[in-house]
């Protein structure tokens, strides 16, 4: 068996013998070297029409491969292994298919270099092969960082782009892979959007300060619990910010003012012809952050099975019904000793008691009266085992004019684990009162959602 068919596990260098890429061929080869992998360094040659027969390709390789060897020899000073290989074809292609063929485990490259046509047209190669690896692509920008990180001098500070995305998780994973290297300081950030700030209030709160801050400090708690999971370690800061119609000139910023040297996102690899005309954040990052960056697409994770979610916060809905009654009780069951229960009510914003409605254009004293009597009887479903298991109780009334979305909403604010919920379940009848509800909050919602079903009769 061959060198090159033994090859397994690796970590590859793309190279064209310029200066950047010199320097990110030195930030690989210690890489590799710090991991215990072999560096496959890469020296793709793009088909020349007068390079037709063997002979014309030789003479025309054979400088290339000359000056490959020089920078393999060069290379392995650093400690790692290395094997060089001389591709005819063009360099994100070449690098794409040989990290298909060995597994391997990242690729390097500068940020220079183009595909015939220009950068506008066809992309870099570090973009394009990006957009076609199925491992993740380190850009390097400055191996500054880099070098001081892998000689032990400090810290490599990463900033991690996340939008709650499968692909997003693939960030994380490569996280892990650099902290085996050396130790990392993890700033995560969120560049959202309008979407995201309804999922945690009512429209009209985005447009008052006090809303929009409330709506902030809700998308930064749920950022930190998700990026807490995914590190198995607690970030260094996490950041929000409007996304302001350009979420990938947003992440560039956050990471520029969290003084990272390297920006992690992930990808959905979008190719073909869909390409030309779908918004991609990672790309954007990749054109505008003048610093390194590392993109890793969402079919790189190397998580088999998702980590194991805890349950700290349970959210129960009830509509003091027998059936939201009864699941009061199984939100109880499911919370640990130390987790917290919510018990929410809904009622519309100008309910009064007796099923009746106010007739002002403004909620009354009949109306508040009304709340105050569905706080408390929220407080009388709470079971006398609370205390002694060891779970803390609270109790919301929500006032909002559609029960799914007051639910999904409070959710959201409460940052729970799970949503419990009470449902008839009968067949066809039962769809019907399910599909009231809980149907739409289970559609809606981002949240486990736990359907308590009531006995037959």
């Amino acid at each position: 068996m061959s060198a090159r068919a033994r090859l397994r596990d690796v970590i590859i260098c793309g190279t064209d013998f310029t200066r950047p890429a010199q320097q990110a061929a030195d930030v690989a080869a210690t890489l590799a070297a710090t991991l215990g992998r072999p560096l496959l360094l890469i020296h793709a040659v793009t088909p020349a029409a007068g390079a037709r027969t063997a002979r014309a390709w030789n003479a025309l390789a054979q400088p290339r491969r000359d000056d490959l060897r020089a920078e393999a020899a060069r290379l392995a000073a650093r400690g790692a292994t290395i094997v060089d290989e001389l591709h005819r074809g063009h360099a994100d292609e070449v690098l794409a298919a040989r990290a298909r063929e060995t597994a391997a485990r990242l690729i390097v490259v500068a940020s220079i270099g183009s595909r015939s046509g220009g950068p506008q047209l066809l992309g870099s190669v570090s973009e394009r092969t990006a957009e076609s690896a199925p491992v993740p692509t380190l850009v390097v920008r400055d191996a500054v960082p880099f070098r001081a990180w892998l000689d032990g001098l400090r810290p490599l500070s990463v900033f991690v782009g996340f939008d709650f995305t499968i692909s997003g998780e693939a960030a994380f994973d490569f996280v892990h892979e650099l902290r085996r290297a050396g130790p990392c300081t993890v700033t995560v950030g969120q560049a959202h959007v309008p979407d995201d700030l309804a999922r945690v209030g009512p429209p009209e709160a985005a447009w008052s300060a006090a809303g929009l801050a409330a709506a902030g400090e809700v998308l930064e708690r749920a950022l930190r619990d998700r990026a807490r999971t995914l590190l198995d370690d607690e970030p260094e800061r996490v950041m929000t910010r409007p996304a302001g119609g350009r979420a990938d000139v947003t992440l560039v910023e956050m990471a520029r003012e969290a003084q990272a040297d390297l920006i992690v996102t992930g990808t959905h690899q979008v190719r073909g012809l869909p390409r030309l005309f779908a918004t991609s954040v990672s790309r954007g990052v990749l054109t505008h952050a003048p610093l390194s960056v590392a993109i890793a697409p969402a079919t790189a994770t190397r998580r088999r099975l998702p980590a194991v979610p805890p349950v700290r916060r349970v959210l129960v809905t009830t509509d003091f019904s027998p059936r939201g009654n009864r699941a009061v009780a199984h939100a109880f069951g499911l919370t640990p000793s130390g987790g917290t229960v919510r018990l929410v009510h809904v009622v519309h914003p100008r309910a009064v008691a007796g099923g009746e409605f106010e007739t002002a254009l403004t909620p009354g004293v009949r109306h508040d009266r009304y709340v105050h009597q569905c706080g408390r009887r929220l407080r009388e479903l709470i079971p006398p085992e609370a205390g002694p298991l060891g779970i803390s109780v609270d109790t919301v009334v929500v006032e909002r004019d559609d029960a799914a979305r007051g639910i999904c909403e409070e959710a959201e604010r409460f940052g729970a684990d799970v949503i419990v919920m009470g449902s008839q379940g009968r067949s066809a009848l039962g769809r019907v009162v399910l599909g009231s509800v809980a149907q739409a909050v289970m559609a809606a919602s981002t949240r486990p959602v736990f359907v308590v079903r009531s006995p037959k009769a």
